[in-house]
């Protein structure tokens, strides 16, 4: 466990603990591993794609898992209201 703590802070040059992050296309893939282990490093995750079933999925689990430390921001990043929505909720 240590020595993935010290890649994930090899990675990102920061602890995450206290930090938000904003995920993008966190529903699935890539995205949504990266939101989990930002998560499990301590981080508060918002997690952001066009679908908001999945992202709810997601944020309730991690919200389970501790409570309120995912958000859950549905909308299409190419258009300025989405990213200003985003950008609020962080």
């Amino acid at each position: 466990m240590s020595q993935n703590r010290d890649t994930v802070r090899n990675i990102t040059g920061m602890e995450l603990a206290g930090k938000i992050t904003v995920v993008t296309g966190a529903s699935g893939g890539i995205g949504m591993a990266l939101a989990e282990r930002f998560h499990k490093e301590g981080a508060t995750v918002v997690l952001a794609d066009r679908d908001q079933a999945p992202l709810d999925a997601i944020a309730q689990r991690l919200n389970a898992l501790r409570p309120n430390s995912a958000l859950a921001v549905a909308g299409d990043l190419g258009t300025e209201s989405a990213n200003a929505m985003l950008i609020s909720t962080a």
